[in-house]
């Protein structure tokens, strides 16, 4: 992704804490959740978006 150093450490603790939490969200309240496959897509390309967003990656779809 061309990230150095402290930033590509936030980066790959915040997509860890995603994957932690969407986890405990479908277990405690999946109610809060995208029910659909396209709301799932959506969800995890806006994911991708913000977790790449200022990177070469950046500019391509999930």
């Amino acid at each position: 992704m061309g990230l150095r150093g402290a930033e590509a450490r936030r980066r790959a603790l915040l997509a860890y804490s995603l994957y932690l939490g969407y986890g405990h969200l479908v277990r405690a309240t999946p109610a809060v959740l995208p029910q659909t496959r396209p709301g799932r897509r959506e969800y995890l390309d806006h994911v991708m978006r913000v977790l790449t967003a200022g990177t070469d990656r950046s500019s391509t779809n999930a």
